[in-house]
């Protein structure tokens, strides 16, 4: 039999976590900068790349596999517990990761906004959908609930004030994003912003896109290390142990 322990610092494996996943959203902001807005390299394809505004840069995938792994970290829990409450959280973060692979928050939008146009004629029935984007008011009521479930929910279980804290804290990243992306969809909102501020439109429409982006990726870091926290807590030193072959 040959016995493998694993001996593991939690507190210095998760400070590392954090510090190597913030580091790294700080440097998504960077190569923005550098490469897409100051427009260092003019060759498109790499602008895009590093774009945190589009859906299909490299910051983009990073949020949909951190996503994934908060999700498959809850599941865990989850599996340790068998909690209702841990599963719908895990069912959450899951979805989350999809959506932000598939875009299928936006594109259900979209089809509620076509479907709502065409449908003009009963216009007593027609909810309007005319300020920003329509997404926020068909997914906008499912997200506050799911919010304030996480939030109460984790309250109540989570055992240290900082860990509370800390999912306050990422639950308000979260709420920004939304709040950001809501100004976003407003017409003429970031063109009045811009005219007050001082500073050009592209500049304001771009970097709000940038804040908004950042706000959810670290938003989903403090997750990441709140439900790492709470697993590694609930349990117990494991040896591994294998037979010869």
């Amino acid at each position: 039999m040959i016995e493998l322990k694993v001996n593991l610092n939690a507190r210095k494996f998760i400070l590392t976590v954090f510090v190597v996943l913030a580091s790294l959203e700080v440097l998504f902001v960077v190569l923005d900068i550098v490469f897409n807005y100051s427009k260092l390299i003019p060759i498109g394809s790499i602008q895009r790349l590093f774009n945190i505004a589009r859906e299909d840069s490299l910051q983009a995938w990073a949020a949909s596999v951190q996503t994934l792994f908060v999700g498959m970290i809850l599941w865990l829990i989850y599996f340790k517990n068998r909690s209702r409450a841990w599963a719908s959280i895990a069912a959450f973060f899951t979805y989350l990761a999809v959506d932000d692979g598939a875009k299928f928050h936006e594109r259900v939008g979209t089809a509620v906004k076509d479907m709502n146009n065409s449908g003009r004629e009963v216009a007593e029935a027609t909810i309007s959908l005319e300020h920003s984007y329509t997404w926020q008011y068909v997914f906008g009521p499912f997200l506050i609930s799911m919010g304030l479930f996480i939030l109460f929910f984790m309250w109540r279980e989570l055992q240290t004030k900082n860990l509370r804290l800390l999912i306050f804290g990422a639950l308000a990243c979260y709420g920004v994003a939304v709040g950001l992306d809501f100004v976003e969809g407003l017409p003429g909102a970031y063109d009045a912003i811009a005219a007050t501020s001082g500073l050009s439109p592209k500049f304001v429409s771009h970097f709000g896109r940038v804040i908004e982006e950042f706000l959810e990726l670290f938003g989903t870091t403090l997750f990441l290390v709140v439900f790492l926290c709470h697993f590694i807590q609930i349990s117990p030193k494991t040896v591994i142990t294998f037979d010869k072959a």
